[in-house]
Parts: structure tokens; sequence; C-alpha cells
């Protein structure tokens, strides 16, 4: 989904006051967005889902929703015929309660790891993200969770 960002700033400006509102986005007015899974949800955000190639947050109290609303975003993806990354801070990652949600568990669709610290998350990620061959399958990272990574000093 391609969004007009000319017509929001527009819009932004007319409620806030001219200037009041500046987007920091790219040499363009349009941005692709990834959905969140539920059409209420990319309405609220306002551009059709979470903005592709940017890192989004969310975030909450425990047990909220939060690993639901990733899982719904790793389904889009899949559907959109790219390879989700799902990096397991928590250990939590439920496979039954992912299949319910319709996900593609297959080593095509979907890449579970399970880093022990900080830097082998990391690591991990830098080494997939940054090849050229492979980053362009990707499609979505969910880390789960911030909150749970520990860095190897931490561990020591």
């Amino acid at each position: 989904m391609t969004i007009n960002f000319k017509k929001l700033r527009d819009k932004a400006n007319k409620k806030l006051g001219k200037d009041l509102s500046r987007f920091l986005v790219a040499d363009t007015d349009e941005w692709t967005a990834l959905s969140s899974g539920s059409l209420i949800l990319d309405k609220v955000i306002g551009i059709g889902g979470y903005p592709a190639g940017l890192l989004t947050e969310v975030f909450g109290p425990e047990s909220c929703g939060k690993t639901t609303l990733a899982l719904h975003a790793i389904k889009s993806c899949q559907d959109q015929g790219k390879i989700a990354i799902h990096v397991d801070y928590e250990r939590a990652f439920n496979e039954m309660y992912a299949r319910s949600l319709g996900l593609d568990l297959s080593d095509e669709k979907l890449w579970v790891f399970r880093p022990n610290t900080l830097e082998e998350g990391s690591d991990a990620l830098k080494e997939i993200l940054t090849d050229d061959e492979i980053a362009p399958h990707i499609g979505i990272v969910v880390i789960d969770s911030i909150g749970n990574i520990a860095s190897k000093k931490e561990l020591e």
C-alpha cells in the first residue's frame, strides 16, 4: 500500500497551523506500509500499517497483546511473499499459537533466532540484513522483546 504523505502533511498543517507539523520523510511523499493484520490498527497508524524500512516499537504492559500484534505483522509479511525474522530473546515463541494465527513456520517463510546475548542477536541480524542476496527477501524483523535483552557484560 502506498500513501501520499503530501496529502497527510497538508491535512496536519491545516489542523495544527502551517509548519507546526513536520515530517522527516526521505525525498518522497510516498511510503510503503506493511499491514499490521488489523484494518482498524492500520487506519489508526495512519499510513495503512507499519512503515516499511523503519523501526516500529510496540510497547505496553505484560500480556496486553504485543507479541500477537507482531505475529499478525509476520503473517502479513508472509502473505507478501517475504521472509520474516523473529528474534526470540524471551524464549517464548509458541509454534502452536503462531500456526493458529495462520503463520507458515517453514524455513522459507520464518526464521526464528534465540540468541543468548544482545551481541549474538545483533551480529546475526547485521550479517543477514547487510547480505545483498538475502536482505531483499526479508520483509520484517521482530525482536521480542527489548526488555529481555542482556549483553555479554551483564551476564558475566
